[in-house]
């Protein structure tokens, strides 16, 4: 074997296939048997037989090829004859059989590289994909022994026939697939096989039932958007979705899952792969949920104020505008055109509702504060009920003094004398009015029953919210 190096040092020099270069270097080995060369359109190294090939611009005495193909083979010239022979007579526009009456089947596989987001507002999933599409083309067939043994090429994918296949649930409009600086490899038999890389932008009908606990099913369709069945037809191929190599995790959601099958949709086949993904609640459970709980039972503590203290309404009244934030940071993760409702919405707003009726309770409360007995007596019901609770919250609290319900009705029985008593001294007045005002009672009762109502109410809520979640 014999090699030898030239440098062709001068000018710059340009063409349509090298671009400028200046001082090429030429190398070439005298090998027994076939001759093979190697055809480099950028600084690049590829090794062949125990040799390595770098920076190789141009062929000694070969004319500039034709075709940007890069090839380790049969001669260029070869392959250029190859091309420039199937193209002959060929048109892009006709469907690639010979037989109209038999369809083109399009074997779909995809390679899923990432699941870059998916917008629950807008319900729209985007995805990055690698296809891999396969068909046969009657008119790309060549007998490999009258070409120095060519059974695959490489051919732009603008120059021969492919399926017109396009994402059928788009969520902006239909496009074709691929580039122009695509190709597609065409072997002898006619087996074309094209692998566009595309990032899809598809709609998602999301289900917030259980949200930020929830999984979600989205279904990317695909078939030809002008072709019949009748004409091409779109097939899922044994892979169907596969994992690409180069997969990257999303940190919101996570892929649980993929699948595949054929279905018939306004009468044309068409591909559909569909994908589980299950939420990263982690965030909203730290950040929403478990303050939402531990906000909730703030409620109850409302009703441990006295009203003499003066911060009753104003507490409550920051409470409720709390729920309210919350209100909004859910509501603006919900679409607004779901079929669903989130199960943590209608809880965030029964809280809120609760923190409503507490600020609506405590204003009633301070206005029952300045009534009095001689001009609002309180009815026999609410003097036994203020009794009740007193006593029981007596027991509760291991105080022994109990309240006597003749005192009650003694009250009454002077109330109703003094209003045929004429006016006496305003101070007389001002003593009178103080010891017969029972009704700071009453609010304390209320206070009681409120507080243990509102306690257990948002407790239970919690709890079973919890476990219904956990259940899922």
């Amino acid at each position: 074997m014999a090699s030898s190096l030239r440098n062709l040092e001068g000018a710059c020099t340009k063409n349509s296939v090298l671009d400028i270069h200046c001082g090429t270097f030429l190398k070439r080995w005298e090998l027994t048997g076939t001759e093979y060369l190697v055809h480099f359109h950028s600084d690049s190294s590829i090794e062949k037989n125990g040799f390595t090939l770098q920076y190789f611009l141009g062929v000694s005495g070969t004319g500039a090829p034709t075709t940007t193909t890069t090839t380790i083979g049969p001669p260029v010239s070869a392959e250029v004859f190859l091309i420039n022979d199937v193209l002959t007579n060929y048109s892009t526009e006709n469907f690639p059989v010979r037989n109209l009456s038999t369809p083109v089947e399009s074997v779909v596989e995809v390679y899923l590289a990432g699941v870059n987001s998916l917008d629950e507002v807008q319900q729209k999933l985007t995805t990055t994909i690698q296809f891999e599409l396969t068909w046969y083309d009657d008119g790309m067939k060549w007998p490999t022994s009258k070409l120095s043994g060519i059974s695959k090429i490489l051919m732009p994918q603008n120059d021969l026939w492919k399926p017109d296949l396009a994402l059928l649930n788009s969520f902006t409009s239909l496009s074709a697939m691929g580039s122009k600086f695509m190709f597609v490899v065409v072997e002898n038999t006619g087996k074309c096989t094209w692998k566009p890389y595309q990032i899809l932008e598809s709609t998602c009908q999301a289900d917030m039932t259980n949200y930020p606990y929830d999984t979600q099913e989205c279904d990317l369709k695909f078939s030809t958007w002008s072709s019949t069945s009748d004409q091409v037809q779109t097939i899922v191929g044994s892979a169907g979705m596969r994992i690409h190599e180069n997969f990257v995790e999303n940190a919101e959601w996570k892929l649980e899952g993929v699948s595949q099958r054929n279905e018939t949709i306004n009468g044309q086949l068409t591909a559909v792969f569909t994908l589980r993904l299950k939420r990263n609640h982690s965030f909203i459970v730290f950040y929403v949920t478990i303050p939402v709980i531990l906000l909730s039972l703030l409620n109850s503590l409302t009703f441990a104020l006295p009203v003499s203290a003066g911060e009753k309404s104003g507490y409550a009244i920051t409470v409720f505008l709390s729920f309210l934030i919350y209100v909004i940071v859910t509501f603006q993760k919900m679409p607004d055109s779901s079929d669903t409702i989130s199960l943590f919405a209608i809880y965030v707003l029964i809280l809120t509702g609760m923190s409503n009726l507490t600020v609506i309770i405590s204003v009633l409360e301070i206005r029952m504060m300045e009534l009095k007995t001689k001009h609002k007596p309180m009815l026999q019901c609410t003097i036994s009920f203020t009794k009740m609770i007193l006593n029981l919250q007596h027991r509760f609290l291991c105080i022994k003094e109990e309240m006597d319900e003749k005192r009650y009705l003694q009250e009454q029985m002077e109330s109703t004398q003094r209003k045929s008593v004429a006016n006496g001294d305003d101070d007389d007045d001002d003593d009178i009015e103080e010891e017969d005002n029972t009704w700071p009672e009453f609010v304390s009762a209320l206070d009681f029953v409120c507080f243990w109502v509102f306690f257990i109410v948002s407790l239970s809520l919690a709890v079973g919210y919890m476990v219904y979640l956990a259940t899922q």
